[in-house]
Protein backbone atom coordinates (compact mmCIF):
# COMPACT_ATOMS: atom_id res chain seq x y z
CA UNK A 1 0.00 0.00 0.00
CA UNK A 2 2.83 2.48 0.79
CA UNK A 3 2.25 2.98 4.30
CA UNK A 4 4.99 4.62 6.00
CA UNK A 5 6.26 2.24 8.52
CA UNK A 6 9.49 3.89 10.00
CA UNK A 7 10.37 7.33 10.09
CA UNK A 8 14.10 8.26 10.82
CA UNK A 9 15.75 11.61 11.40
CA UNK A 10 18.98 12.42 11.70
CA UNK A 11 21.53 15.45 11.82
CA UNK A 12 25.33 15.65 10.36
CA UNK A 13 27.64 18.28 11.11
CA UNK A 14 29.76 19.68 7.86
CA UNK A 15 32.42 22.27 8.26
CA UNK A 16 32.40 24.33 5.51
CA UNK A 17 35.41 24.37 2.89
CA UNK A 18 35.62 28.18 3.58
CA UNK A 19 34.03 30.63 6.36
CA UNK A 20 31.71 33.07 5.17
CA UNK A 21 29.95 36.11 6.87
CA UNK A 22 27.75 38.54 5.48
CA UNK A 23 26.28 41.40 7.85
CA UNK A 24 23.93 39.42 10.07
CA UNK A 25 26.02 35.82 10.68
CA UNK A 26 28.69 33.45 9.70
CA UNK A 27 28.26 30.35 8.23
CA UNK A 28 30.67 28.10 9.78
CA UNK A 29 29.50 24.75 9.69
CA UNK A 30 26.40 23.58 8.03
CA UNK A 31 24.10 21.20 9.81
CA UNK A 32 22.46 18.53 7.85
CA UNK A 33 19.17 17.02 8.74
CA UNK A 34 18.04 14.19 6.84
CA UNK A 35 15.17 11.96 7.19
CA UNK A 36 14.64 8.53 6.15
CA UNK A 37 10.71 7.15 5.70
CA UNK A 38 10.16 3.48 5.12
CA UNK A 39 7.37 2.00 3.65
CA UNK A 40 5.76 -1.76 3.92
CA UNK A 41 6.56 -1.98 -0.15
CA UNK A 42 10.30 -1.86 1.11
CA UNK A 43 11.51 1.56 -0.35
CA UNK A 44 13.21 4.25 1.61
CA UNK A 45 13.31 7.57 0.46
CA UNK A 46 15.43 10.41 1.68
CA UNK A 47 15.06 14.18 1.80
CA UNK A 48 17.23 16.56 3.70
CA UNK A 49 17.06 20.28 4.71
CA UNK A 50 19.98 22.40 6.47
CA UNK A 51 20.60 25.63 8.50
CA UNK A 52 23.82 27.55 8.39
CA UNK A 53 25.14 26.87 11.78
CA UNK A 54 22.49 27.19 14.34
CA UNK A 55 18.84 25.23 14.73
CA UNK A 56 19.63 22.39 13.35
CA UNK A 57 19.30 20.57 16.85
CA UNK A 58 15.58 22.37 17.32
CA UNK A 59 14.44 21.15 14.15
CA UNK A 60 15.89 17.75 14.68
CA UNK A 61 13.89 17.63 18.12
CA UNK A 62 10.81 19.04 15.95
CA UNK A 63 11.10 15.96 13.48
CA UNK A 64 11.35 13.36 16.17
CA UNK A 65 9.04 14.52 18.39
CA UNK A 66 6.31 16.05 16.32
CA UNK A 67 6.14 15.91 12.77
CA UNK A 68 7.78 12.03 12.34
CA UNK A 69 5.17 10.33 14.79
CA UNK A 70 2.25 12.34 12.83
CA UNK A 71 3.16 10.75 9.31
CA UNK A 72 3.91 6.94 10.85
CA UNK A 73 0.94 4.67 9.42
CA UNK A 74 0.16 7.61 6.59
CA UNK A 75 0.08 6.64 2.63
CA UNK A 76 3.51 8.27 1.34
CA UNK A 77 1.34 8.28 -2.14
CA UNK A 78 -0.14 11.35 -0.65
CA UNK A 79 1.68 14.21 -0.25
CA UNK A 80 -0.49 16.60 0.70
CA UNK A 81 -2.22 14.46 3.17
CA UNK A 82 0.82 14.04 4.62
CA UNK A 83 2.28 17.08 4.93
CA UNK A 84 -1.59 18.48 6.22
CA UNK A 85 -0.98 15.77 9.59
CA UNK A 86 2.41 17.28 9.65
CA UNK A 87 1.11 20.45 9.87
CA UNK A 88 -2.02 19.59 12.32
CA UNK A 89 0.33 18.24 14.88
CA UNK A 90 2.69 21.67 14.71
CA UNK A 91 0.38 24.43 14.56
CA UNK A 92 1.58 25.81 17.19
CA UNK A 93 4.87 26.46 15.79
CA UNK A 94 3.86 26.58 11.75
CA UNK A 95 5.07 29.90 11.22
CA UNK A 96 9.10 29.56 11.72
CA UNK A 97 12.16 28.21 10.18
CA UNK A 98 12.24 24.94 12.64
CA UNK A 99 9.15 23.42 11.54
CA UNK A 100 9.35 24.40 7.98
CA UNK A 101 13.06 23.38 7.91
CA UNK A 102 11.63 19.59 9.10
CA UNK A 103 8.65 19.61 6.62
CA UNK A 104 10.77 20.66 3.91
CA UNK A 105 13.00 17.34 4.54
CA UNK A 106 9.99 15.09 4.91
CA UNK A 107 9.00 17.11 1.85
CA UNK A 108 11.51 15.70 -0.13
CA UNK A 109 11.92 11.98 1.18
CA UNK A 110 7.98 11.59 0.06
CA UNK A 111 8.94 12.96 -3.51
CA UNK A 112 12.00 11.06 -3.08
CA UNK A 113 9.69 7.84 -2.64
CA UNK A 114 7.10 8.53 -5.45
CA UNK A 115 10.14 9.17 -7.73
CA UNK A 116 11.60 5.56 -6.65
CA UNK A 117 7.84 4.03 -6.99
CA UNK A 118 7.96 5.53 -10.50
CA UNK A 119 11.85 4.87 -11.57
CA UNK A 120 11.79 8.11 -12.80
CA UNK A 121 13.86 11.25 -11.81
CA UNK A 122 11.84 14.50 -10.08
CA UNK A 123 11.95 16.68 -13.01
CA UNK A 124 9.92 13.98 -14.93
CA UNK A 125 7.34 12.99 -12.00
CA UNK A 126 6.67 16.73 -11.01
CA UNK A 127 6.05 16.79 -15.22
CA UNK A 128 8.90 18.84 -16.17
CA UNK A 129 9.81 18.45 -20.09
CA UNK A 130 13.49 19.35 -19.77
CA UNK A 131 16.51 17.33 -18.08
CA UNK A 132 18.32 21.00 -17.18
CA UNK A 133 17.09 24.53 -16.13
CA UNK A 134 18.57 27.80 -15.71
CA UNK A 135 19.48 28.24 -11.93
CA UNK A 136 21.61 30.65 -10.13
CA UNK A 137 24.38 30.36 -7.16
CA UNK A 138 23.67 32.45 -3.53
CA UNK A 139 27.30 30.29 -2.73
CA UNK A 140 29.04 33.21 -3.92
CA UNK A 141 27.03 36.53 -2.06
CA UNK A 142 29.04 36.75 1.00
CA UNK A 143 30.55 39.78 2.12
CA UNK A 144 34.46 38.79 2.37
CA UNK A 145 34.48 38.26 -1.31
CA UNK A 146 35.32 41.27 -3.53
CA UNK A 147 33.55 42.22 -6.51
CA UNK A 148 36.14 40.52 -8.58
CA UNK A 149 35.71 37.47 -6.83
CA UNK A 150 32.30 37.27 -6.97
CA UNK A 151 32.12 37.60 -10.61
CA UNK A 152 34.87 35.14 -11.26
CA UNK A 153 33.06 32.53 -9.07
CA UNK A 154 30.39 32.59 -11.16
CA UNK A 155 31.30 31.97 -14.02
CA UNK A 156 33.56 29.17 -12.25
CA UNK A 157 30.66 27.78 -11.24
CA UNK A 158 29.38 26.48 -14.70
CA UNK A 159 27.98 29.52 -16.64
CA UNK A 160 28.27 28.91 -20.43
CA UNK A 161 31.11 31.22 -21.77
CA UNK A 162 33.13 33.86 -19.72
CA UNK A 163 32.41 37.17 -18.45
CA UNK A 164 34.49 38.54 -21.46
CA UNK A 165 32.88 36.25 -24.70
CA UNK A 166 29.16 38.00 -22.69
Amino acid sequence: MAKVIKAEAYLVDIEVETVRTDASQAFLKQETLFVELMTDEGLTGTGYSYTIGTGGRAVLSMLRDHLLPALTGHDSREIEGAWRAMYNSSRATMVGPLTALGLAAVDLALWDLRCLRAQEPLWRVAGGHRAAVPAYDTERGWLQLDEGELVAGLWRRGTRGSPESR
